[in-house]
């Protein structure tokens, strides 16, 4: 998806939800900011980056690099296997046990590194860790970027059935660096333009009509 002369310029779209209220942040090379951004909208003094196998080689060393420009105590990254397989209470407990370990307090922040999957497993963790501590949602995948990463909702699978266990976590911050996008498979990159033109179709006309007029291409 491009956006024409407007992808540059990085846009912030507040989001006001009963429990909290955050800034949405989406433009090319934010996740250079992500430092700065999580600085201002949660605090806090240490922080550990969730990810999966595909996603953290590709960003979690420029993730970290940002966060410790902005004075965070960066502890050691928890990496899970790619995939909707690992979104099971197995992986969640392995997640929560690895933030344990890294004596994470509720004064410090996750961040979720990746796609929708990661975006559930990190909110998850963070909504039931200590009770509760501050997650920045960073969303590699346009899907997540244009869904799962807004609004709270985390979930993780049980065997009967999909989203079955889980909690609403209103992230403090949500940064979409639209450079992430220049990775992604055809297919996964096809997946999140088609959610994007349903919002369009269901319930904005506005974004619908950037569509139909070139301004964006899916």
């Amino acid at each position: 998806m491009s956006e024409k002369g407007l992808a540059a310029t990085p846009r912030v779209v507040h989001v006001s939800a009963a429990s909290a209220d955050y800034d949405v942040t989406v433009g090319a090379g934010m996740l250079s900011e992500l430092g700065r951004i999580a600085r201002s909208a949660a605090g806090g003094a240490r922080c550990c980056v969730v990810s999966e196998t595909n996603v953290a080689p590709l960003y979690a060393d420029a993730a970290e690099a940002s966060l410790t420009g902005a004075s965070y105590s960066v502890a050691e990254r928890v990496v899970f296997a790619a995939g909707e397989q690992s979104k099971r209470l197995a992986t969640l407990g392995e997640i929560l046990e690895a933030l344990a370990e890294r004596e994470l307090t509720r004064a410090d922040v996750v961040v979720a590194l990746g796609g929708g999957v990661t975006g559930d497993m990190a909110g998850l963790a963070a909504a039931l860790y200590l009770r509760g501590v501050a997650v920045v949602q960073v969303p590699t995948s346009l899907l997540a970027m244009v869904d799962s990463s807004v609004g709270g909702k985390t979930a993780v699978d049980l065997t009967a059935g999909k989203n079955l266990a889980g909690a609403f976590c209103q992230p403090a911050a949500v940064i979409c660096d639209t450079d992430c996008l220049k990775t992604l498979p055809p297919d996964v990159f096809a997946d999140g333009a088609a959610e994007a033109v349903k919002t369009g179709v269901l319930s904005d006309e506005g974004l619908f009509a950037l569509f139909e007029d070139g301004t964006l291409t899916a």
